[in-house]
């Protein structure tokens, strides 16, 4: 299969489940392979590509489902099956293991079935899958994947051998869906978010009528349940009181790079501004700033302290926001 139909059948995967995104679903990963079949396929190169579903169950652990294709070749003419088609379904779990400031390490296993044609038989085949790989956040919701799967099927056709193995070497994309994206889709244009370089050591703090916060997942700017249900009751608050006026402040914690991480409390402070403005607050009764890892809440030292870093500080009170 070449480069381009691979890569039309992956975008059309990818287009068929776009009415699939909700709150249930949190990731698409869409990847293409280079396959080094098993030996006993009579065939000794390949290509392919996979698409799956991802369902976070926490920071670290996700759940997976999604379909794999591919056509193994032999390059010598004489060879008894000159190409084996191979498609399967899959789920299984992936787990991170370790992070690199945006790079992080992952490992996934996986198991399903997998039908594969040589022109001699066809058969449904069950299909174990371990694999390791790497994934480098370019963006609050983009990343780019490399992975290694070594995928084991039981009972293959085409010869007497119980058990083959399939080498899969992969890149492709990892796509974050932002969730009750159509609730904003219709929204007035926010309000410029400016990423700020290194402020003081002190952060001024205005007198504040009331301040809230909003906390976030790791390397996430993304809003959970419950920080969408504050973020509500914080809009009901201004629009109950008119002169009332709110402040972001977006924070993340030390891990990574530090431009990085003042883009990555940008992302946040601007989900939380576009939350306010579809729940009906005006933009021009919002200011929003990153202050990136300048000004912890607690010390960074430990996981919970970041933990209590990765968050959105909301400052409500009288008059226009000054910004310092």
């Amino acid at each position: 299969m070449s480069t381009g139909k691979r890569w039309c059948a992956l975008a059309g995967f990818t287009l068929g489940l776009a009415p699939l995104k909700s709150q249930a679903i949190d990731y698409l990963t869409v990847e293409d392979s280079y396959v080094h079949p098993d030996h006993d396929r009579k065939a000794d190169y390949g290509s392919g590509g996979a698409g799956f579903l991802g369902f976070r169950e926490n920071d670290w652990l996700s759940i997976e489902t999604g379909i794999y294709f591919a056509g193994v070749h032999a390059r010598q003419s004489n060879a008894s099956d000159d190409v084996h088609l191979l498609a399967g379904i899959d789920a299984g779990l992936k787990a991170q293991a370790a992070q690199f400031g945006p790079a992080s390490l992952f490992f996934r296993a996986s198991g399903g079935g997998e039908y594969a044609k040589p022109e001699s038989a066809a058969k449904f085949s069950p299909v174990l899958s371990p694999g390791v790989g790497i994934e480098y956040r370019l963006y609050s919701n983009l990343s780019l994947v490399l992975e290694a799967d070594e995928r084991f099927g039981f009972g293959s056709p085409g010869h007497g051998k119980d058990v083959d193995h399939d080498l899969w070497a992969s890149i492709g994309i990892v796509v974050d869906f932002p969730h009750r994206q159509d609730r904003v889709s219709a929204r007035e244009p926010a309000a410029e978010v400016v990423a700020l370089p290194p402020p003081p050591l002190q952060a001024f703090t205005p007198p504040a009528s009331s301040i809230h916060e909003v906390h976030f997942a790791f390397n996430s700017a993304l809003l959970s349940d419950e920080a969408r249900k504050d973020i509500s009751d914080i809009a009901k608050l201004l629009l109950g009181s008119q002169e009332l006026v709110v402040e972001l402040r977006g924070n993340a914690d030390s891990v990574g790079n530090q431009f990085y991480n003042l883009s990555l409390a940008k992302q946040r402070a601007e989900a939380v501004e576009n939350e306010l403005l579809a729940d009906g607050v005006t933009a021009q009764r919002i200011a929003a700033r990153s202050d990136g890892e300048y000004f912890p809440a607690e010390s960074n030292e430990t996981p919970e302290g970041r933990a209590e870093n990765r968050r959105v500080v909301l400052l409500l009170y009288p008059g226009v926001p000054e910004m310092k």
